[in-house]
């Protein structure tokens, strides 16, 4: 049964921008039951994911081997954030979503907040800025800036700075202050140096653990 609708609203009960958690180990086989009990009706897990939902369980799960099926492709470290990137489509935003979930229900039903994280977009955040004008829209661009925080389809954002973008002044600030960060992107680390700028590509094996997420578009199973 999925619960995720019922859930979404302890998000501001788990939030705790400012405070790094102490990060706790969590069973792996309670994290690998709910993210069978919270993936889609027909989600499929195979050949080609297989492996990378077992390697992102063992992650949040706090497992210091949890690279075992060696798809990190720097120095795996689960004090690290998580860099999925891959074509369109082959469900790095799905997995992601449903760690998000297992956050949550970890936190609401067992006071574990070791797997609790903000779940936003780039592009969100983007247009939230261009907003800003609007009285009914909020931006307070400090709070990107501390927490562990998702940022979905890194990449997809335009310019707001002139030349400079949004999201390469919250990434530096983030990596200044060492806060773990989880993204998924269509860009390889190539394309995200060319993009962010050399500075921050540098430093891409220091903030993330880089994961390529392949197989086929699974918006057309």
């Amino acid at each position: 049964m999925n619960n995720m609708a019922n859930l979404m609203p302890s998000w501001q009960a788990v939030a705790r921008l400012g405070i790094k958690p102490a990060r706790k180990a969590i069973n792996p086989e309670i994290i690998r039951k709910l993210f069978l009990e919270y993936s889609p009706p027909g989600y499929q897990i195979d050949d080609d994911n297989k492996k990378l939902i077992g390697t992102l369980i063992g992650y949040f799960a706090g497992d210091p081997n949890f690279n075992r099926h060696g798809l990190v492709q720097n120095q795996a470290n689960s004090s690290k954030g998580l860099y999925l990137y891959g074509s369109y489509g082959v469900g790095k935003s799905q997995l992601m979503a449903i760690f998000h979930q297992i956050g949550i229900k970890l936190y609401t039903d067992r006071k574990s907040d070791g797997m609790c994280f903000k779940s936003t977009s780039a592009l969100a955040v983007n247009q939230s800025y261009l907003d800003r004008a609007n009285p009914t829209i909020q931006f307070d661009l400090a709070s990107y800036h501390s927490g562990v925080i998702y940022f979905d389809d890194l990449g997809a954002e335009s310019e707001v700075y002139g030349k400079d973008l949004l999201l390469q002044g919250i990434l530096q600030e983030r990596e200044r202050l060492r806060w773990r960060t989880f993204v998924s992107t269509n860009l390889t680390p190539g394309q995200f140096n060319d993009k962010y700028g050399e500075r921050l590509g540098a430093r891409l094996p220091d903030m993330y653990n880089l994961i390529s997420v392949k197989g086929p578009n699974r918006r057309s199973l």
